[in-house]
């Protein structure tokens, strides 16, 4: 997991839609690299503690996960 760019909003959070598509970041899968997600933590940018919001994008015809099948 990488770290959360890190933003200087003053007293009062607020992300513009350029900040948010600016660090959005690609996330290979811990055991699939070839399936990735391109995402930021958006709550992580602006000090949120009990709430998580990320965006996540996925570019077309790549994998986002690994396919689970029971044992």
């Amino acid at each position: 997991m990488t770290s959360s760019p890190s933003f200087d909003f003053g007293p009062h959070p607020l992300l513009t839609a350029k900040d948010i598509d600016s660090n959005l970041a690609p996330q290979p899968h811990f055991l699939k690299s070839e399936a990735v997600r391109i995402q930021i933590c958006m709550s992580d940018a602006v000090g949120m503690k009990l709430l998580a919001v990320h965006k996540v994008r996925l570019e077309p015809r790549v994998e986002s996960s690994v396919h689970q099948s029971p044992i």
